[in-house]
């Protein structure tokens, strides 16, 4: 009996899995971006990637960027299999939380213009939601990916998005990662 509600979970999953790329494929053909016979050595390398982070039980969150990211590389004209296992890497196993710090991030440094505390104002933003200890634990995980990294000031420990905030940003379309 369980067995059976094991795998109608693991078949349900890859379902909900294709799905997202199914979505995520018309979402951009939409926009312009489209696939061609010439797409299809590393859209399968990427597919499998894809899957295999699916059926290793990354969250749906996670799925929808990698499969945003997809077509991102595509319409960036950087559609290789290597730079989407650069990214989905990072994104498979990233929490919820560390999506939201990584998309206020992103969204602090897409304003532009000099930002004199980038950290101070996801800070700001974030500690409405979430305790501040739980923010600062999940940016200090996620100096892991490069995304953030640690500054030293003399009030204590802070982090510097990097510019990969931004590359990762505009590929996965994180502006809307908060609403999925």
């Amino acid at each position: 009996m369980l067995a059976k509600a094991v795998e109608d979970e693991k078949e349900r999953r890859k379902t909900v899995a294709l799905n997202l790329i199914i979505e995520a494929v018309g979402d951009g053909a939409k926009e312009g971006v489209h696939f061609g016979n010439e797409d299809a050595e590393q859209f399968a390398d990427m597919l499998l990637r894809f899957m295999a982070a699916a059926r290793d039980g990354a969250a749906k969150q996670n799925l929808r960027l990698m499969a945003r990211l997809i077509v991102g590389l595509k319409r960036d004209s950087t559609f290789e299999a290597d730079q989407f296992q650069r990214w989905a890497t990072i994104l498979k196993d990233m929490t919820a939380l560390e999506i939201e710090i990584v998309a206020e991030c992103y969204r602090v440094l897409k304003k532009g213009g000099v930002i004199d505390r980038p950290w101070a104002e996801v800070m700001e933003a974030l500690s409405t939601n979430h305790d501040r200890n739980d923010i600062r634990q999940s940016a200090a995980a996620l100096m892991r990916t490069g995304l953030l990294v640690p500054e030293s000031l003399m009030s204590g420990i802070s982090y510097e998005p990097t510019s990969s905030v931004l590359q990762l940003g505009e590929l996965a379309e994180l502006d809307s990662a908060a609403s999925t």
